[in-house]
């Protein structure tokens, strides 16, 4: 979740600015602190505030200050508290660092400079960099042999950037595991850990692969591999997902995506289906449908969920054996791996660390994989032997919305395209879903028309502890999903079950201060669900009811807000992608 980005340039006046203009492109990230180092006449001078960018802002503003060179960093606190001694840049006498990630031996590296005397002013994992970098300039290396022992003795996942007061010139990178690019602009050589940030004074950018490390200049970058050779790394135009951004008239970004996700699904049909015929058109996979017996999903967080309702097209359409795995569990696992086997893996950023190193193993074992992603030129992109892009466009929002609504539009085209390539489904049946999916974006629409109705009920709802979120079949990963939403975005605890699973231990904490969310389409589901819902009501639950049909005359007096979704042919195709 943590932001690095970093300049150095010609000009003194250049690198504050940047670094918190940069800061700001990646406040959608998410951060409790944030900081800045810059070095100026020999000496490192820092600025660090706990809370919102715009504390650091009034830091600086309060306390200005200049220089060519510069790195700066937004924390989500993990090891530590969110306190400016935690605050990132940590810093020596002569060393600044930044730090996406984590180094997992940091507590043994810590232990052993402790008994060489270093004496530790934080409690973050960031530090043991610092320390090892001076101590190794202690013992009379120069700089980079001492970057060299520094990437020996760290083990983890990560991206750091570096200033040495003593080398005013230069910035040192890393990564392992954690993005990092590279950007060129007039004057002078910018870093981040997202393209994101670069994208008002870069064109193009290149991406460091793990194990690589540059030292970079204002005017020469040289990077290398792992095994020290000098290697080249292409550069790439910063896409279409990185344009500039405001929230236009609404209160938030969040709000702002939702709205555009009737458009965004039209862009994605419009790059997947060729209008004449309503043929899909994916990229060329890189295995034969008909020769495969088993898909593995992948993904974390809500492209898990968007996973879990893949699982039923794919069963449906293309009558194929579907898992799903959560990316930080999957690598852990024994699966056996097949050549009949294929891999999806689905990440809106492309880099979620999970979900590649999942990807990774199956690639190991000879499986072919296909990733469902939203940021061009991505590890993960870069790394699948198939892509399709969901085209979702800059998603700033913590909550993913619209970016979730494409992924389900690409997987559903996916599960369609698998179907009639292994002859399980006609192109005339294909046509008539094709047509349903083409309905979504109006049908979107119509239900954003009750949003002042939902936000009035919402105010209602944002006194509650706790709300639980229910549903069966295809509506049960909506209900993981909805659940983390609440969780995101209100702090109110909420958990999303399988309703038949309800009177296996769950009811015990239904009661009458527990709102229940019943999603509850027409489908195979529709009367077992009823009968949840009849449970919950048995134990006084006030209902939020979502269904295309009306509220049963049992639950009425237990319904105290409810949305009408309209009736569709193929309600398993859409009711997922229409209720996100």
């Amino acid at each position: 979740m943590c932001g690095i980005v970093g300049y150095v340039g010609l000009h003194e006046e250049d690198a504050v600015p940047f670094l918190l203009e940069g800061l700001k492109k990646l406040e959608y990230r998410g951060y409790d602190s944030a900081g800045l180092s810059i070095c100026k006449e020999g000496q490192l001078i820092n600025r660090r505030a706990v809370g919102k960018l715009r504390a650091l802002e009034a830091n600086v503003s309060d306390n200005p200050l200049s220089s060519h060179i510069g790195i700066a960093h937004t924390r989500w606190a993990t090891h530590g508290k969110p306190n400016e001694r935690n605050c990132h840049p940590i810093t020596s006498e002569t060393i600044a660092v930044v730090h996406n990630g984590i180094i997992e031996n940091f507590a043994d590296l810590k232990d052993n400079l402790k008994q060489q005397g270093y004496v530790f002013y934080s409690d973050t994992d960031t530090e043991v960099i610092t320390a090892i970098l001076s101590k190794s300039l202690e013992q009379g290396h120069d700089i980079e042999s001492a970057f060299s022992e520094l990437r020996k003795s760290i083990q983890g996942h990560y991206s750091l950037a570096f200033i040495y007061s003593h080398e005013p010139d230069t910035i040192y990178v890393t990564r392992q595991g954690c993005p990092l690019c590279l950007g060129k602009a007039e004057g002078g050589v910018m870093i981040a850990s997202d393209a994101m940030a670069l994208e008002l004074r870069a064109r193009n950018v290149c991406y460091l692969e793990d194990g690589d490390y540059a030292v970079i200049t204002k005017d020469n970058i040289r990077i290398c591999d792992n095994a020290n050779n000098c290697v080249t790394r292409h550069y790439h135009a910063i896409s279409h997902l990185h344009k500039p951004s405001d929230k236009g008239n609404y209160r938030h970004y969040m709000l702002k995506e939702i709205h555009e996700q009737p458009e965004i699904v039209n862009q994605v049909l419009g790059k997947y289906i060729y209008q004449p015929d309503k043929k899909i058109n994916l990229p060329e996979l890189s295995f034969n449908p008909k020769d495969i017996s088993h898909i593995v999903l992948c993904g974390c967080g809500t492209a898990y969920y968007a996973a879990l309702i893949a699982k039923y097209w794919l069963e449906k359409y293309a009558k194929i054996t579907v898992s799903v795995e959560v990316g930080s569990e999957l690598r852990y696992t024994d699966m056996p791996f097949k050549k009949d086997m294929v891999g999806v893996f689905i990440s809106q950023s492309g880099e979620t660390l999970d979900t590649l190193s999942a990807m990774r193993k199956f690639k190991e074992n000879g499986v072919k994989t296909l990733t469902i992603v939203n940021v061009p030129q991505s590890t993960i992109m870069r790394e699948a032997d198939t892509v399709l892009e969901i085209y979702a466009g800059q998603e700033i929002g913590v909550a993913s919305t619209k970016a979730m609504m494409c992924q389900l539009v690409t997987l559903a085209l996916f599960a369609i395209q698998m179907g009639v390539l292994r002859d399980i489904i006609t192109p005339s049946y294909s046509e008539q879903l094709i047509d349903e999916l083409y309905l979504v974006p109006r049908l979107i629409n119509k239900a954003l028309q009750n949003e002042g109705d939902i936000a009035n009920f919402a105010k209602k709802m944002s006194k509650k502890d706790n709300i639980i979120f229910v549903g069966r079949h295809i509506a049960y990963p909506l209900a993981l999903e909805g659940a983390l939403k609440l969780k995101e975005i209100s702090y109110i605890h909420a958990e999303g079950y399988i309703a038949g699973e309800l009177k296996h231990g769950p009811l015990a904490l239904l009661d009458e201060e527990t709102p229940v969310v019943a999603i509850a389409p027409q489908s195979i589901a529709y009367e077992k669900t009823m009968s949840n819902i009849s449970e919950a009501v048995s134990r006084g639950c006030e209902l939020i009811f979502l269904s295309d049909t009306d509220v049963k005359d049992e639950f009425t007096n237990n319904v105290i807000f409810s949305i009408k979704m309209p009736k569709r042919r193929q309600m398993s195709l859409y009711i997922c992608l229409f209720y996100n």
